[in-house]
């Protein structure tokens, strides 16, 4: 369906390897003449399972509605000992509860999804703005769509202004209104932003908001590192509490757990003090 595929069109985009399945004939020759991998099979057989690189996905995704046919894929992949994570997709709550209890990762939800990407486009900040400002001024407002040129890049880094000579006024995101924001802030897909200008320098923004990330632009994951770390091999934390050593912004370290006699402290607060025979579960990078 369309919703499928949206998400796998948005999924190419940011660069991630995807093998689409449809029963479809029409749907899969339009895939095919994008080269874009894709199998021709029901969801619901176990033995088009056989015909699937499971050994090599992180993700297996259905955006097929339907309890039955959610259930019997759970079934099959669980049956297959399938290690990647699992999304189904539901269409009431009963539904959403049932799909975690038997074990899916993610439950998709379309059309409460499809409400709250609405109710998000009606409270853009565009008229309140448009209301304070009385001056012969263009106001318009554009949403990043993944894989946007804009998506994963700092204002200053998009350049915006030098490029169109237009000013970003705001920046609305889930329900959230961030104006006038700073040049180290980060745009996300989804992001309506909102610009101002003369109308010809609006018109070419726009276009360049619109134009596709190369793929070399592909935003990269940031690295952490998860790892145990004693008291002992520490110079000077015992006895400080977590907040005056101030391990993130000088070291990039957030302790996530104190191991203690036996006991854990879970997201130990900044007022915890360290305790020699400590140890710590620790998060490094940014």
């Amino acid at each position: 369906g369309r919703y499928g595929r949206n998400i796998a069109r948005d999924l190419f985009r940011l660069g991630k390897s995807v093998v689409c399945v449809d029963f479809d004939p029409e749907i899969l020759s339009k895939w095919r003449m994008k080269s874009r991998p894709c199998i021709y099979a029901d969801a619901g057989d176990p033995e088009a399972y056989d015909y699937l690189p499971l050994g090599s996905a992180s993700m297996v995704v259905n955006t097929v509605g339907g309890y039955d046919l959610n259930m019997n894929i759970l079934k099959i992949l669980k049956e297959r000992l399938y290690a990647g994570r699992i999304f189904l997709t539901a269409h009431n709550y009963a539904q959403v509860k049932a799909y975690y209890e038997a074990g899916a990762d993610r439950v998709l939800r379309p059309f409460v999804d499809a409400a709250e990407t609405a109710v998000s486009s009606l409270l853009t900040s565009r008229h309140e703005l448009r209301h304070h400002i009385r001056w012969p001024l263009t106001i318009s407002e554009i949403r990043l769509k993944p894989g946007s040129i804009a998506c994963w890049k700092t204002i200053s880094r998009l350049d915006l202004g030098a490029r169109t000579q237009t000013i970003i006024l705001a920046v609305d995101r889930g329900g959230r209104t961030f104006l006038n924001p700073d040049p180290d802030f980060l745009l996300y897909p989804g992001d309506c932003v909102l610009l101002s200008g003369e109308e010809e320098n609006i018109k070419t923004a726009e276009i360049l908001l619109r134009e596709k990330a190369e793929e070399t632009e592909h935003y990269e994951k940031p690295k952490f590192k998860i790892e145990e770390l004693s008291l002992e091999e520490t110079h000077g934390w015992a006895g400080k509490s977590i907040g005056s050593l101030k391990l993130r912004q000088e070291e990039g370290i957030s302790i996530i757990s104190i191991s203690r006699d036996g006991s854990y402290i879970i997201s130990p607060g900044p007022e915890e003090v360290l305790l020699p025979g400590d140890t710590f579960l620790i998060i490094r990078g940014k």
